[in-house]
């Protein structure tokens, strides 16, 4: 129950991993109150007293989601990536997790500024050309709805719970009797000598009758058995269909560069720094300014007194300046400095600001032609949008109650495509999506004969299909399947036949030169093993693997058990000794140590995380 939440701890910080699955995420401003965003929204579940809003709940869905749609194979119109499905198991381990960090804050555990510090600059999604950025570092924030704030928090909980786990595993060890239990199995020896018959060695001898034929076929036919499959037509209406149809004219590409222009001329790149004084210190607001004054570097500064940790170290830069991302205040006094210029105090919900304008540049111009694919495409896809809200509503009309999907295609400027065979359960190309396969299979569609109400598959895609052809289910004719069915027999009787001469071989000899004088006579191989491990290097790895398997207690055991290229094997274990510690290399023996130590670590993390959220107060909203 618990394994989700162990696996994750694994990496530095929970958040951050998941955070390179998703879009670009955010940070606007500076402090909590800088983007708008903070502990709001309702709450979702509060653990211990402590609140999961909603906010955060839609958030970890949304990675989740994310994180699955990375995976091979995974069809991101599927129901089990809905957030309905996904709510619960994302909630539950926000709750666990949230549970383990109040357990370990109550136990006195807590994460220093530098601790936040270093981990923030080890994740090198912030980084640009090898180098933490404070801009990058905001937006990426801003954008998955974190602040400053709220992310230090999810940091400080991830590293508590990381904190608990590194202990567990620092205090596990293991016991001498332990370790001589791990080795006497996994280093037993064994002694054992094995006959290797060919799958040729009966093949030969195999004859096949027509009613051993028959017999076969009739008791297995489901063997044989072709699904019901249908064969669709289709229309296929997306807003990437209609944008390719639609022709811009040059003038609108040109009113469209020129209005670009007009708003580019009034734009300038205003690169800032600040030094942020959080509530409380006030007081430093004279020493900075008679510092400022007295010729002091602005980065010197802001390393000795800013409160904003993730740029104090980088002389205060928080990058270039993104209307509507800092306060109102902030953004009026950056526009009233000259370059190299420090503003007075500035006050807004985070605190007291110094911001120095550290660099104005203009934005070079693109030229028309360097726009034009971009343009042309924004005002195709632009006006495909529109029309395809409309076109969506025009296709259900003409589709619901008509026998057929050609008055649709003529009035929307569609064609009526058509499917390859798919059934229930695979196709290829469109069929490939449940979506389609599940509406081609309704009732009304299969057997009524209607077409299908409209299939969404996303917010710019819809497909209305009707069933073209029908082919039931039916299970092939013996006659075509007659090489089948004969090459199932024939490898049936050639093991059974194979069995029976590893049992003879067994029966027959008493020991091992018996085993090799028979195994000469009929030019099969024969091996023999004295006091080997199993993973002994000059023994044959199949060989091993039955020798190893089989029960062995005072007396010898015979097996007879077929090969993996088709032969067989007999094999006769004769007799067993315990692994000891002195058959093992200093190294191996402190892997071995390891390795348990681990193991009762992960079990003792299981029942010390079980036992904390079974003690947590958790409530659901």
């Amino acid at each position: 129950m618990l394994e989700s939440i162990r696996n994750n701890l694994k990496g530095t910080l929970v958040v951050v991993v998941v955070m390179i699955f998703i879009i670009p995420m955010v940070i606007s401003g500076v402090g909590t109150t800088f983007s708008g965003w903070g502990n709001t929204g309702g709450e979702a579940a509060k653990v211990n007293g402590e609140v999961i809003t909603n906010l955060e709940l839609e958030r970890g869905i949304r990675m989740r989601k994310n994180q699955l749609l990375q995976q091979q194979g995974v069809d991101a119109s599927s129901p089990f990536l809905s957030e309905e499905n996904l709510r619960g198991p994302v909630l539950d381990n926000l709750t666990r997790s949230l549970a383990l960090a109040t357990e370990g804050k109550k136990a006195g555990m807590a994460i220093s500024e530098r601790q936040f510090v270093e981990t923030l600059r080890q994740q090198e999604i912030f980084f640009n050309d090898g180098k933490f950025n404070p801009q990058t570092y905001r937006e990426l924030l801003r954008q998955s709805g974190f602040t400053p704030a709220t992310y230090k928090a999810q940091v400080a909980n991830d590293l508590i719970v990381n904190q608990q786990v590194a202990g567990l595993e620092a205090g596990a060890f293991a016991t001498e009797r332990e370790f001589e239990q791990l080795v006497a199995l996994t280093h037993e020896k064994r002694s054992f000598y094995a006959v290797k018959i060919p799958a040729h060695a009966v093949s030969s001898d195999i004859a096949l009758s027509e009613e051993e034929l028959t017999a076969y076929y009739e008791m297995n036919s489901q063997q044989y058995a072709v699904p019901e499959k249908v064969k669709i037509e289709y229309l296929d209406l997306s807003v990437d269909g209609l944008a390719s149809t639609i022709s811009v004219a040059e003038e609108d590409i040109v009113a469209e560069y020129e209005a670009e222009i007009a708003n580019f001329d009034a734009q300038k790149k205003y690169t800032v720094s600040h030094i942020l004084l959080e509530a409380g210190k006030e007081t430093a607001v004279e020493d900075i300014q008679q510092k400022l004054a007295d010729g002091a570097s602005f980065a010197d500064l802001a390393a000795e007194y800013s409160d904003d940790i993730a740029t104090s170290d980088e002389g205060g830069l928080l990058g270039v300046l993104t209307p509507g991302m800092f306060p109102e205040a902030f953004e009026n006094a950056v526009y009233t400095l000259e370059e190299g210029e420090v503003s007075a105090p500035v006050e807004t919900d985070a605190g007291i600001h110094f911001i120095e304008l550290t660099e104005v540049s203009s934005i070079d111009l693109p030229t028309l032609d360097e726009r034009r694919p971009e343009i042309e495409q924004a005002i195709a896809r632009a006006r495909a949008s529109e029309d395809f809200a409309v076109q969506l509503e025009t296709l259900g009309e003409l589709t619901f109650s008509s026998d057929s999907l050609e008055e649709a295609a003529r009035a929307l400027g569609l064609q009526v495509e058509t499917s390859s065979f798919f059934d229930r359960n695979s196709g290829s190309g469109i069929s490939g999506l449940p979506a389609i396969r599940n509406a081609a299979f309704d009732d009304e569609v299969l057997i009524n004969g209607h077409n299908s109400n409209t299939v969404e598959l996303g917010p710019e895609r819809a497909v209305v299909l009707r069933v073209a052809e029908h082919r039931e289910a039916y299970v092939r004719p013996f006659e075509e399947v007659r090489g089948l069915v004969e090459a199932r027999v024939r490898e049936q009787k050639q093991r059974e036949a194979l069995a029976a001469l590893a049992q003879e071989i067994n029966s027959a000899a008493q020991d091992a030169s018996q085993a090799k004088a028979l195994a000469e006579e009929s030019d099969y191989v024969f091996f023999e093993y004295d006091a080997v491990t199993r993973n002994d290097l000059s023994v044959d790895p199949e060989a091993a693997n039955l020798a190893f398997a089989q029960a062995l207690e005072d007396e010898a055991v015979q097996v007879a058990e077929p090969a993996r290229d088709g032969g067989y094997w007999a094999i006769t274990v004769q007799d067993k000794a315990p692994g000891a510690p002195e058959d093992l290399s200093a190294e191996e023996q402190q892997g071995f140590l390891a390795q348990i130590a681990r193991e009762q670590a992960a079990y003792e993390q299981a029942l010390y995380q079980q036992m904390v959220v079974d003690g947590a107060s958790i409530k659901l909203r």
